[in-house]
């Protein structure tokens, strides 16, 4: 059994990033493919695909990613949720209201709170991917120059040193 290569995958990221795309392009075409793979993972009954898209967009370098993945996010439940409904939102909303709230009025209610969790499950992902960048060392928030006369900053690349036997 060999193991998966991600040099091509390297490589294709390294294109894209010296392509000279302005960033102005990045944040909706992060939102877009966000929204587009949460809508069919939706269509497929597959909700738990959000947590995979945030921790996709979380590992990422791209500026702004938190509201391209917030944004997408909104459009692509919101999407599924009034195409699976067939138009009746409202109406489908008003009947689950009715039996947990007690009042028929508060279908919208519903809907905010299923985008509400669409975005808890995107940015717990979201977390976790940006955990898993920082603890590889690829951070895009450069690291302050250390001052004068400060204590010095670990390197993790450094070797460490022999510990003296006394």
């Amino acid at each position: 059994m060999t193991a998966l290569d991600a040099r091509p995958l390297l490589r294709l990221g390294t294109a894209v990033r010296t392509a000279g795309v302005s960033p102005r392009v990045w944040w909706p075409a992060t939102a877009c493919v966000v929204a587009l793979v949460e809508l069919g993972a939706g269509a497929l009954g597959l909700w738990w695909v959000t947590v995979l898209v945030g921790v996709a967009v979380g590992a990422s370098t791209l500026r702004r990613r938190l509201w391209a993945l917030l944004a997408g996010t909104a459009v692509g439940w919101v999407a599924g949720i009034l195409l699976q409904s067939g138009g009746k939102t409202i109406q489908i909303g008003g009947v689950v209201s009715a039996e947990i709230f007690n009042a028929r009025s508060l279908g919208v209610l519903i809907l905010v709170v299923a985008v509400i969790y669409a975005f808890l499950l995107a940015l717990a992902g979201a977390w976790i991917g940006a955990a898993a960048r920082r603890l590889t060392g690829r951070s895009a928030i450069p690291e302050p120059a250390a001052a004068a006369g400060s204590v010095a900053v670990l390197d993790p690349a450094a070797e460490p040193e022999e510990a003296s036997s006394v």
